[in-house]
């Protein structure tokens, strides 16, 4: 067993001699200091003794006595000190120890090299650890003490600095002070836990990682941890499944831990981020709060507290911003961490511009549109068991239903010749200039309206009365007459209210598609009536109009005309057959003409549509409207359009006032009629609302309201024009120091492209250890999440290292190695498995 020593230079660097006292019989040696394997001035080299420079003086190195290798003789010895002196031994000589540094015992016996002898241990030059630096030596602090800094061999270890020769080193080994050394896993400049670095920078801890010596760690997004800024982990860095690439939730989203649920708007199930949920009502705006919109926040109430329907109450996340109630932004829902709070502030990290915009969605046929909510009310004509007497069925009992479409001849009131149209002018005011304290029409003071029929079908429902001249040979029957076109208050209040006495409430959306100009029109079957069907000559089917509840089991009617015709059982129209063929007016040159045969379908004519839509009123806004039967458009809770009685197609428009006319100014009206040959339109009416109180900045409602109640057309045609609001479009704030959703870093005034292990000025992450690409100007390895390999082990290790091992060259006293020549390791001083061996 060894016995301590100290190691000599021989003025070669690398080579080395270690002198031992040695307590049984070596194999070689030629004399030297009592007990010594090789005389004074020699070491042992491949087997041999060879002189050494500059050694020592005599004596042993650490006692006496000791046979040689040329005696089998036992030797008697006393252990000596480091540095004792003793006899000088022989092959067979004996011989007490000295002491340190006192004088050695005597020995007889003869010498290889020199006699035995008395004297003090030898000084020499060049010893490890005697404080002065020498060839060879990275280090002397003094001593030969290992895991200080300088080994026992004045080999460096790592993690050391040894600046003065004979001082002490000093270790690296501080954490806080931002520089990786071998036993740290980080360092974060500080020595504080729970910021991803532990205190004493020994572990990074779970949920972080940490890139680079010197600056904070991170949270770990992806790795299922929640930490520091995140708010949710689901355990992959993937946006757009509630948790995004940052791990922040995403608008819309609930996470908790490592799990998101999306809110699904629509499905009845008030989730986190909604205000409401009325599944498919949705969308349906009723003006007193009782609503919710179709991104599940509060609509406002638009009536006061005595039921006047008056400037819109605001609410946050209605997508319009209202800087008089305290709003700074408003994009459209109540969903917090998208720039714009659930309360309508700026969140930090994003800016938030106010936009104009009109809420726009994405059409079925993929083109941009308006989508307005709409309600249906779905009845039974007057025909049916139970039907409405407000929908018309003509019979023998309901001989003339009105058709005020303004397109009257006052010559042919008095003329015997039969009238060119059964148009009358037009019939307003069936409902109250103001809508009712439940925000619906309340009837008017016009209950009866003009009536006009001329009979040209043989076998018709006028068996009596006057006859018209045709000009020809057929002379028909005609009536005139003034008819009730509302039975009461009571059956007018159930068109736009659910009763299901009489109705069925049919929710639904109408698409308004983009026109350009801020123009946004829904138009049934593309404008086309079934004055076009017939004008495509025999054959043809008339499947134009509109027709929205045609599932509905309500009764159903044939669009031949007359409708009436109790033969007309297969709903077409043949020659010589009742109904007889569809008139054409555009045959014959303007004349008119028969068109058989004509194949009818059986319609749901009977039916009422309600339509509400806010907007922020800047002045100017128009609103048109084509259609039939009867068209009531308010706008806040005042009639602005009034199409009046049942009538064929009309084209109504409104123009709001300018904002410089105030709550005093009023709406511009026109109605005009269509010719169903040409298209064009004749003026027939115009006009200006009354007063409609309107503050340029204010939310108002418009509500459209609709009654189809004669059959053999229906059509609709809803054209908006500058109805929108005010809405926040917020983005995140590259550079700000705050990550926001849609930002992988922030790091503000230090976000550089350039920079290993920091943020680029796009707010994406750059080059780091831990992104699984080794860089080589920085890193020896990188293998992402996998930067875990210790000492001696394959892989890549903490800070983008390859783990130090024994061979590699650095001497690891941490991990016990006394030395570490490498690839000369087993072949001299230092052993394979880096522990010092005598030479």
């Amino acid at each position: 067993m060894y016995a301590h020593g100290s190691w000599r230079r021989r003025g070669v660097v690398g080579a080395w001699s270690i002198l031992f006292t040695l307590g049984c019989a070596s194999d070689k040696s030629d004399g030297g200091g009592d007990g010594a394997e090789c005389g004074e001035g020699t070491m042992l080299v491949d087997g041999v003794c060879e002189v050494v420079e500059n050694s020592g003086g005599t004596g042993g190195a650490s006692g006496s006595g000791g046979a040689s290798n040329r005696s089998s003789s036992t030797a008697t010895h006393s252990g000596g000190a480091d540095a004792g002196g003793g006899a000088g031994g022989s092959e067979a000589g004996s011989g007490a120890g000295g002491s340190n540094p006192g004088a050695g015992g005597t020995g007889a016996g003869g010498t290889d090299v020199g006699a035995g002898g008395t004297g003090a241990g030898g000084s020499g030059d060049g010893v490890c650890g005697d404080g002065n630096l020498q060839d060879g030596e990275a280090c002397d602090d003094a001593d030969v003490i290992p895991n200080d800094g300088c080994s026992a061999a004045c080999q460096l270890e790592v993690d050391w600095v040894c600046e003065e020769a004979g001082e002490p080193c000093v270790s690296q080994v501080v954490c806080g002070n931002g520089v990786l050394s071998s036993t740290e896993s980080c360092d974060d400049m500080n020595i504080v836990d729970g910021d991803g670095c532990s205190a004493d920078c020994t572990m990074v801890e779970a949920g972080w990682e940490c890139r680079v010596p010197g600056r904070p760690c991170i949270p770990d997004c992806g790795d299922g941890v929640l930490t520091g800024q995140e708010n949710c982990d689901d355990a992959n860095e993937t946006s757009g499944d509630g948790c995004s690439s940052t791990c922040l939730t995403e608008p819309g989203w609930a996470c908790i831990g490592t799990t998101c649920t999306q809110a699904q708007c629509g499905n009845g199930l008030e989730e986190p981020g909604e205000a409401c949920d009325l599944a498919a009502n949705n969308g349906l705006f009723y003006g007193d709060g009782s609503g919710c919109s179709k991104t599940c926040t509060k609509e406002p109430t638009c009536r006061n507290a005595a039921g006047v329907t008056a400037a819109c109450s605001t609410a946050c996340g209605d997508g319009n911003v209202d800087t008089a109630s305290g709003e700074a932004c408003d994009d459209g829902n109540a969903v917090a961490g998208d720039g714009c709070s659930d309360t309508c502030q700026p969140e930090s990290g994003f800016s938030c511009n106010t936009v104009e915009s009109s809420a726009t969605d994405t059409c079925s046929d993929e083109a941009e549109c308006l989508v307005l909510s709409v309600t249906y009310r779905d009845f039974d004509g007057e025909q049916a068991p139970g039907g409405h007497p407000d929908f018309f069925y003509m019979s023998s009992s309901r001989q003339c239903v009105p058709n005020a479409s303004g397109k009257e001849d006052p010559a042919a009131v008095t003329s015997a010749d039969c009238w060119t149209s059964d148009s009358t002018d037009l019939c307003q005011g069936l409902t109250s200039a103001q809508l009712g304290p439940d925000g619906k029409p309340t009837l008017g003071a016009t209950t009866t309206c003009k009536c006009r029929y001329t009979d040209w079908e043989p076998g018709g429902i006028l068996t009596t009365g006057a006859t018209c001249n045709s000009g020809g040979e057929q002379q028909p029957r005609r009536t005139e007459a003034m008819v009730k076109v509302i039975d009461s208050a009571a059956s007018f209040a159930q068109w736009f209210n659910d009763d299901a006495t009489v109705n069925t409430t049919v929710p639904g959306t109408l698409e308004l598609a983009a026109i350009g100009g801020n123009h946004f029109q829904f138009s049934s079957s593309d404008g086309k009536t079934v004055y076009d069907d017939i004008a495509e000559g025999e054959g043809t089917e008339l499947d134009s109009g509109f027709f929205p509840l045609e599932d509905q089991p309500r009764t159903k009617v044939c669009n031949i005309w007359p409708y009436w015709i109790e033969e007309n059982t297969d709903c077409d129209a043949q020659d010589d057959e009742a109904p007889w063929e569809q008139w054409d007016p555009a045959l014959n040159d303007g004349a008119g003409g028969r068109v058989s045969p004509v194949t009818g379908i059986e319609r749901n004519f009977y039916f009422t549509s309600e339509v509400r839509y806010l907007f922020r009123y800047v002045g100017g806004e128009t609103l048109s409207f084509y259609g039939d039967d009867d068209v009531f458009v308010f706008v806040n809770g005042r009639i602005a359009l009034d199409l009046g009685a049942p009538h064929e197609r009309l084209a109504g428009e409104m123009t709001l006032p300018a904002a410089a006319a105030g709550a005093t100014g009023k709406a511009s009206w026109t109605i005009s009629a269509i010719d169903p040959v040409d298209g064009n339109t004749t003026e027939v009416g115009s006009g200006t609302s009354a007063a409609l109180g309107l503050e340029e900045g204010k939310i108002y409602e418009i509500a459209v309201f609709h009654a189809d109640r004669h059959p053999r057309e229906s059509n609709y045609q809803l054209t908006l024009q500058g109805f929108s609001t005010h809405k926040s479009d917020c983005t995140s704030r590259c550079g700000d120091g705050v990550v926001t959703t849609g930002e992988e870093c922030d790091e503000g005034a230090y976000n550089d492209d350039t920079a290993y292990g920091g943020c680029m000025s796009s707010c994406m992450l750059g080059p780091f250890c831990g992104d699984g690409i080794t860089d080589a100007d920085h890193e020896e390895c990188d293998a992402g999440r996998e930067n875990t390999a210790q000492y001696g082990e394959e892989g890549c290790g903490v800070g983008c290292r390859v783990p130090h091992r024994c061979g590699d060259g650095h001497l690891d006293a941490v991990f016990g190695e006394q030395c570490d020549d490498a690839e000369r390791n087993g072949r001299g001083r230092c052993s394979s498995n880096c522990r010092l061996e005598a030479e």
